[in-house]
C-alpha cells in the first residue's frame, strides 16, 4: 500500500513539472523572417567613402522568463537569429551582436528584433516588432547601386537620451534581403556588395 501511494505520489510530481513547463516553438512558417543563411559577409560604404565589412553567422537556442518570486517553473521560449561581427570596428560590447532574431512568445506571438551598429559607433539601435506591428511598417521602392529593391522597410532608431552624431537615425530592411544600409547624422551607409561563403 506504502509503495503504491509513493508511486502515486511520484507520478502526480512528474506530472506538475511537465505540466506546469510549457514550451513555445517557432513556427515554421515563421522563419520566413530571416532573409539570410548565415553565411554572408556583407560590404557597405558609406557617402564618405568608407567601407564596413560584416561576417554573419546563425545562433538558436531557448531562454527563460524572468523568475518571479510566487512562480516555481518558468516556460521556455525558441529563440532564432543572425550574429554579426564588424570586421572594421573597434567595438567591444559584453551585450552579443545581432542583426535580426526572431523569438517565440505565449499570447503577445512572435517577437521580431533588429539591431545594427555602424562602424566604430558605440551607438546600438534596436527595434523590437510583434508580427503585426512589423508588418504595418509600409514598404517602399529603393534603388541601391544600380539594383531597385521594392519591400523595403524603414525602420526608425530609437532616441538615446543623449543623442550624438553616430547616432542611427533610420536604417533600411528588405523582406528579401536584408539590410541594405543605414543613415547617421553626418554618413549614409549602403550595401555594396552581400556575398555568400560557400
Amino acid at each position: 500500500m506504502k509503495k503504491t501511494l509513493k508511486i502515486s505520489i511520484y507520478i502526480f510530481i512528474t506530472l506538475c513539472f511537465t505540466s506546469c513547463v510549457i514550451k513555445y516553438k517557432i513556427q515554421e512558417n515563421e522563419f520566413k523572417f530571416i532573409p539570410y543563411k548565415g553565411n554572408e559577409t556583407l560590404v557597405f560604404e558609406s557617402n564618405e567613402k568608407e567601407v564596413d565589412t560584416i561576417s554573419l553567422k546563425t545562433f538558436d537556442g531557448w531562454y527563460r522568463t524572468q523568475k518571479v518570486p510566487y512562480r516555481i517553473f518558468h516556460n521556455k521560449y525558441e529563440k532564432y537569429g543572425i550574429e554579426l561581427t564588424h570586421n572594421a570596428s573597434k567595438i567591444t560590447d559584453s551585450i552579443p551582436d545581432f542583426l535580426i532574431e526572431i523569438s517565440a512568445f505565449d499570447w503577445k506571438g512572435l517577437r521580431i528584433d533588429l539591431r545594427t551598429k555602424s562602424t566604430n559607433y558605440n551607438y546600438i539601435n534596436q527595434t523590437s516588432h510583434t508580427v503585426s506591428e512589423f508588418d504595418s511598417i509600409p514598404s517602399i521602392e529603393m534603388k541601391v547601386n544600380e539594383l531597385v529593391y521594392n519591400d523595403v522597410k524603414i525602420i526608425l532608431g530609437e532616441k538615446p537620451k543623449n543623442e550624438t552624431e553616430n547616432h542611427i537615425i533610420q536604417f533600411y530592411w528588405s523582406e528579401k534581403y536584408g539590410l541594405l544600409g543605414w543613415d547617421n547624422k553626418n554618413r549614409k551607409w549602403r550595401l555594396r556588395k552581400n556575398n555568400a561563403n560557400h
